[in-house]
């Protein structure tokens, strides 16, 4: 292994006064990739890649309460966007889309002196839209009335409940929108 590593650099032009190695320190038996024994032991010490495609229903309300991170991995951009929304309505936060393309997607906050913000981008590699960066700190206070509850997205959270109760007054409706995500929504949406 080490006559390998040896090779590589002399056919590259360096000499062994180049490479600042003692080479006698190191042991032809030893396998310097593996963990040793208290990195096996203590499982904490090895990280994990994030690489978890996330699968989401994209009818149910389970889209509420997600947290975004840098490497998560999403089938499509619209189905980043319906995750961004359950981001912004669980924690009241008024963002918007400027630049939304199958391949690309920018959030940003629409405070202008929040500086939230995440990038997503087409990856060739793996065939998924992935958060490249993010920006997560906001700087803002929460907003009651959320650009992202609009009745596209409510009609995803309550189709299973306005098909089972089609009698459900305005009024119920609106007041449970109100107590289960802190929004105000118009009766005109």
């Amino acid at each position: 292994m080490m006559m390998l590593f040896l090779k590589t650099f002399l056919t590259h032009g360096l000499t062994k006064k180049d490479i600042d190695v003692n080479f006698e320190e190191f042991d032809e038996n030893v396998d310097y990739d593996s963990p040793t024994n208290k990195e096996t032991v203590d499982e904490n010490f090895l990280r994990k890649k994030k690489s978890k495609v996330l699968d989401i229903d994209m009818k149910s309300d389970n889209i509420i309460g997600f947290n975004p991170d840098v490497g998560q991995k999403f089938f499509t951009t619209e189905q980043l966007q319906l995750c961004i929304k359950g981001y912004a309505i669980h924690y009241g936060y008024d963002i918007t889309c400027p630049r939304k393309t199958p391949k690309v997607v920018l959030v940003v906050c629409c405070k202008r002196e929040c500086p939230w913000r995440l990038w997503a981008s087409f990856c060739s590699q793996s065939k998924y839209i992935r958060i490249k960066t993010l920006e997560a700190q906001h700087t803002c206070t929460r907003s009651y009335t959320c650009r992202a509850m609009n009745s596209k997205f409510l009609a995803h959270l309550y189709q299973h409940k306005i098909l089972s109760n089609p009698t459900w007054k305005m009024a119920d409706f609106k007041q449970n929108v109100l107590e289960t995500y802190e929004q105000d929504v118009t009766i005109l949406l």
